[in-house]
């Protein structure tokens, strides 16, 4: 009987099964059905030790189970793993061939023991084999081979043990290579990044497959997915959720050497049908460790439930999982939730693209939707579909007004200025390092440094997502911008396209309104801003006093006070700009 699988993803099991197809002997056939992912970097470690050094070996040693098809030598293997400690007469061959096949895996490795000692140590125990051969090359009757056979039983089924584990590393490396897998490195913090992705689920059915590009930013930990009907928005999460399981094996992964994924201490997988009740119940197991970095993959969640309280719960889970240490991956045809991603820096809206068997991942995009057109292609009244859409308009929540702080004239956007000619801000010096923030004056954007000028004059830089060659003469250094300790890796995009006069700060937590105020004053420092307004509330002040020591040491603010009466007055702070 098969155990259970230790994740509802159903290709898991189909995986399990091809890798148990693929190994020859039984107790690695058993440890395929068995196969669980770990979930600590330590012990995946040694898992891609063990397979590195295994792939190493087969050069040295190909075809190490050749022979191991043999019906007697099967019948044999099973008995070991059944405690079944008599030999039959025909199992008199199978029982040398075991014993003399160890010795010369022993053999073969031994010169290579410093280079492989993962492997190595396993056959460390196995200096037993030596003795039985001697000892079998004086016995000639098969009454006396019985007996040692029973009386050295233990042993055998530790030989057996040993082979059957290499057998293991075998199927895993002859399944990776059906694929052309590769392991890939551990990334630092919770970044995702698979390059040249192609869907295992789609590789292991022997279906046309799917390919994909994906990068996942450390600072974005909630990514709210948008796609037309089939664009493969349930295919991609299954998809990212086997690849991540598969990693945490052991197993190589159908994507590029140079992609990496972090080491998640749990992963949770809710599908569309789930059931209400089964869903809320896995929701808070989940909350209560929600301090732990995980791993969680859920497709339109608590659907069959009034949609104004699933909304409503699912804004208030989102909005509790920012900042927390997970990856929430959120498959969703509500646009009115993906709308939260405009308001906190930790969340993402991001569209998925089909174009053939190839999908694309749109970062900071909604996907449109085509209910409405399809009920027009299904022959809908149009006077029904119409009625329909201006519904849908007016469901939309209204933008946020600026309060009267803002000059009643006074135009509410501004588009961000090139620097002029004399700026003082610093351009590429020849000691920069990579990874400083920049601004690019010809497409007026903010974002990373990722190379130096090479010999064209151009480097790499990376705004919004992209990855663009720009002229070095062309990037300034962003260097009022002040990056929080421990907040080096990743990406962090400046998304603010517009410099707009007031920031709101309402519902923010006071981590969260630092980090939004401190984007927000960037922006309109470099799109030529002079006075702004900064909206936090009344309350109990704290978040105003937050506000302010944040200000005080800004090197962006010149002064700041209090809104006059009427104008927002405790409740908003205006700001001046150097």
């Amino acid at each position: 009987m098969k155990p259970a699988s230790p994740t509802n993803l159903p290709s898991w099991d189909k995986l399990t099964e091809k890798l148990a197809e693929l190994a020859i002997t039984p107790g690695a056939k058993r440890l395929a059905y068995l196969l669980k992912p770990v979930f600590s970097k330590r012990e995946l470690e040694s898992l891609q030790r063990q397979f590195h050094e295994f792939q190493n070996f087969l050069a040295v040693f190909p075809a190490p189970f050749k022979g191991f098809e043999e019906k007697s030598v099967q019948t044999l293997l099973s008995q070991l793993e059944r405690n079944y400690s008599n030999l039959l007469p025909s199992q008199e061959k199978a029982f040398e061939f075991l014993v003399e096949r160890a010795k010369a895996l022993r053999g073969a490795l031994e010169p290579h023991q410093k280079k492989w000692p993962a492997l190595w140590q396993n056959f460390q125990t196995l200096k037993i084999a030596e003795d039985l051969l001697k000892r079998l090359e004086k016995i000639h009757s098969r009454d006396q081979k019985n007996q040692l056979f029973s009386q050295r039983w233990r042993q055998f089924q530790e030989i057996s043990k040993l082979l059957s584990g290499l057998d293991f590393l075998n199927a895993k490396f002859l399944l990776a290579q059906s694929y052309q897998g590769n392991l890939v490195a551990f990334s630092k913090h919770q970044e995702i990044h698979l390059s040249d992705f192609r869907f295992p689920q789609d590789l292991l059915q022997d279906e046309p497959c799917f390919s994909g590009e994906l990068h996942w930013s450390n600072h974005e930990n909630i990514w709210l997915l948008t796609g037309a009907h089939e664009s493969g928005k349930t295919r991609l999460l299954e998809n990212i959720g086997l690849a991540v399981l598969m990693h945490q094996a052991g197993l190589p992964i159908p994507a590029a050497s140079e992609s990496h994924l972090p080491v998640f201490s749990d992963l949770q997988f809710l599908p569309e049908d789930t059931p209400l009740r089964q869903s809320l119940n896995e929701i808070q197991s989940l909350l209560r460790r929600s301090s732990l970095p995980q791993l969680l993959l859920w497709d339109n969640p608590l659907t069959g439930s009034n949609p104004g309280e699933s909304h409503a719960l699912l804004r208030a889970l989102l909005q509790e999982l920012a900042g927390k240490p997970v990856k929430l991956l959120l498959v969703t045809h509500n646009h009115l939730l993906t709308k939260l991603a405009d308001e906190n820096p930790a969340m993402m809206q991001v569209a998925l693209e089909r174009k053939g068997q190839n999908l694309k991942i749109l970062p900071q995009q909604r996907a449109s939707s085509e209910l409405f057109l399809l009920a027009r292609k299904a022959g809908w009244p149009a006077a029904l579909v119409n009625q329909a859409e201006q519904a849908y308009a007016k469901l939309k929540p209204p933008k946020t007004k600026v309060q009267a702080a803002q000059p009643a004239k006074a135009p509410r956007f501004k588009l961000p200025q090139a620097p002029p000619q004399n700026d003082a801000r610093p351009r590429l010096t020849p000691g920069v390092e990579i990874g400083v923030w920049i601004f690019v004056e010809s497409l007026r954007s903010y974002g990373e440094l990722l190379s130096l000028p090479d010999s064209k004059g151009e480097v790499s830089v990376l705004l919004d997502g992209k990855k663009w060659k720009v002229q070095a003469q062309d990037v300034l250094l962003s260097s009022h911008r002040k990056e929080k300790k421990g907040d080096t890796t990743g990406i962090r995009i400046i998304t603010y396209s517009i410099a707009t006069e007031a920031c709101d700060l309402h519902n923010l937590r006071v981590h969260e309104a630092e980090w939004t105020l401190e984007k927000f004053l960037d922006t309109a420092t470099h799109g030529g801003l002079h006075q702004v307004s900064i909206i936090h509330g009344k309350g109990e002040g704290a978040l105003r006093r937050a506000v302010h020591a944040a200000l005080a040491t800004s090197p962006y603010v010149k002064s700041f006070r209090l809104a006059e009466y009427g104008k927002g007055d405790s409740g908003v702070t205006v700001v001046e700009l150097n």
